[in-house]
């Protein structure tokens, strides 16, 4: 509950942010493990067909959609890794040794004052 007058609620002035980022987060990561677990197969999987078809194995289209699974899973990781500041809206990417906002230091998940 709310004390009269007060627009933060019991949790915390970032809370609901974070909540939100959490939810993002696996969101993305179930994104990148589709990719993984799907995509990679489909390209061999429609190659093979093709080839099955042609006769002949096609090396440069198998390649060509190898490619474009890089592209989108390297897209996909690079928007999963993006956090948004919800002190100062700085946007950054996490990761080895980045937990903190490199412009206000807000630390990630913290409720900060």
């Amino acid at each position: 509950m709310r004390p009269l007058g007060s627009s933060v609620g019991p949790m915390g002035i970032y809370s609901e942010h974070w909540e939100k980022y959490k939810s993002e987060s696996v969101r993305w990561l179930l994104y990148l493990a589709l990719l993984l677990v799907v995509g990679l197969p489909f390209s061999a999987l429609v190659a093979i067909g093709v080839g099955r078809v042609t006769g002949s194995y096609p090396v440069y289209l198998h390649l060509v959609l190898l490619a474009i699974w890089l592209v989108v899973f390297t897209k996909t990781a690079i928007r999963a890794s993006r956090v948004n500041c919800p002190r100062c809206k700085t946007v950054y990417s996490r990761g080895r040794g980045v937990s903190n906002c490199p412009q206000c230091g807000l630390g990630m998940l913290q409720d900060g004052a």
